[in-house]
């Protein structure tokens, strides 16, 4: 397994008997949307990640980072979902 990151060369053996950390490696989500997101931030070249965010998830506090981007994500979805219901009425008598 290896990270999909552009520039990172973490993958598993290299990486499973680390002494003091784990490498943490994540699948992309099924949902098309998150997925489509995550592909922006890992794409982009010139993005300014926070001092505690390691590309290839090596300490806890970026799973926390990713685990906050995906509620964000989601939550923008369900709000654009509920813009997008349409109510029907019928007038059907009977």
């Amino acid at each position: 397994m290896n990270c999909a990151v552009k520039g990172c060369k973490n993958y598993y053996r290299k990486t499973k008997n680390l002494p003091g950390e784990t490498v943490r490696y994540f699948l992309f989500p099924r949902d098309k949307d998150v997925c489509m997101k995550w592909r922006e931030v890992w794409a982009n070249k010139d993005l300014k990640l926070p001092r505690e965010v390691i590309l290839c998830l090596v300490r806890t506090r970026t799973y926390i980072c990713v685990r906050i981007m995906n509620r964000q994500i989601s939550v923008q979805n369900r709000s654009k979902n509920k813009k997008k219901k349409i109510v029907k009425f019928t007038n059907n008598k009977t």
